[in-house]
């Protein structure tokens, strides 16, 4: 689900950023995370799925989100002057980082 997901973001993303000519990534950005936000309050409302905000929680997560709402806007800049192919390579990359550096820090 998460491969599926992950792509067809990626190629929406850029079908919006070349043929709308859209020139503002963050936007889209904020928009696609403000459409979570509301559909997951929906299925918890619905009762499909149940979570609860906990501030103490929630603060503990500021710096993590605000570094993926970077990631993800300096993705959106580079899906207007670069093709596809490439930025799914930097995000694997990214990953390949990301598991390395937890198994160099944390030892997992």
């Amino acid at each position: 689900m998460y491969m599926v997901t992950a792509v067809a973001m990626t190629l929406i993303n850029k079908y919006i950023l070349s043929v709308y000519k859209f020139t503002f990534p963050n936007a889209m950005v904020l928009f696609q995370q403000v459409s979570v936000i509301l559909f997951m309050l929906l299925l918890r409302k619905l009762g499909v799925i149940k979570f609860n905000i906990i501030l103490s929680n929630a603060l503990k997560w500021v710096t993590p989100c605000c570094l993926f709402v970077l990631m993800l806007s300096t993705s959106g800049y580079a899906l207007q002057y670069l093709p596809v192919p490439m930025i799914t390579v930097f995000k694997n990359l990214g990953l390949c980082m990301t598991a390395i550096g937890d198994s160099f820090f944390f030892g997992a």
